[in-house]
């Protein structure tokens, strides 16, 4: 299993908010939610391929800091960090993911958000966001 740290990229195209479902009315509809992140997109070169393709990642387990704030009747949340562990299924995949250069490279992630009734995800769809730092 591999440990790293999600962290906000310093010179972002986008933003980092990203808008909760329409279920979500207001930052009180949060309370009973507990953040985590589900998965990770990456790009990943495949020698056989010759070229990069998006490949997704499960997460085996995250501790994650995000913050929230409702603008114009809409509720956001914003990942601030995280830890994420990841555990490959797939030997080459882990080697060719372990030997990035991780502070050039992008990450986009999934936010997943669980209640004892409820979940839903959000996923990142914006690769100027965030890196990874391998700890």
């Amino acid at each position: 299993m591999e440990k790293f740290e999600i962290i906000k990229k310093a010179d972002p195209i986008g933003t980092f908010d990203i808008k909760l479902p329409d279920s979500i009315k207001s930052l009180d509809d949060l309370k009973n939610y507990t953040p985590s992140i589900s998965y990770i997109d990456f790009s990943d070169y495949k020698a056989d391929l010759e070229d990069f393709e998006i490949t997704e990642v499960k997460i085996s387990k995250s501790n994650v800091n995000v913050s929230y704030k409702e603008k114009d009747n809409e509720i956001f949340a914003t990942l601030n960090n995280a830890t994420i562990d990841i555990l490959f299924d797939d030997k080459e995949m882990e080697e060719r993911f372990l030997d990035k250069e991780w502070p050039e490279e992008w990450i986009e992630p999934t936010l997943f958000f669980k209640s004892e009734k409820n979940h839903f995800s959000v996923k990142y769809q914006d690769n100027s966001l965030f890196t990874l730092k391998r700890i």
